[in-house]
């Protein structure tokens, strides 16, 4: 069973380990392909990904830790939604205003920094 407050040391981790995969994303293609260009798409498409996991939480964490599985069940739901609808959106936002975005590569650094994700919560 989890204590008070071990959802957020969950969340917290998750988001530092979503922040280091980030970094190591960086690193790499920035001594791969020397592009500026390159190197903000990698940023944004993890950027996506962390914005969307901390809304995910606070959504799903907002009332603390729910033990009554139809509050928990209705709590999971909305955040899963809203995630959804984060992501939509901020993707549209890339494509829309970063025009000389890759968008291979914000797709494969948004994959690896989400595969992260689901790494850590079955981990656990």
């Amino acid at each position: 069973m989890y204590n008070k407050n071990q959802q957020y040391s969950v969340v917290a981790n998750l988001i530092k380990i979503q922040l280091i995969i980030t970094i190591l994303n960086i690193i790499v293609v920035s001594l791969v392909f020397k592009s500026l260009t390159d190197v903000l798409s990698v940023a944004l498409g993890s950027t996506i990904v962390i914005v969307s996991s901390i809304v995910y939480a606070s959504i799903a964490f907002s009332y603390g830790l729910i033990v009554i599985p139809n509050i928990a069940i209705k709590q999971h739901k909305k955040a899963m939604l809203t995630k959804f609808l984060v992501n939509f959106l901020l993707f549209v936002v890339v494509i829309t205003l970063y025009k000389k975005c890759n968008y291979l590569l914000l797709f494969i650094s948004y994959i690896i920094t989400q595969s992260m994700a689901w790494i850590v919560l079955l981990k656990k």
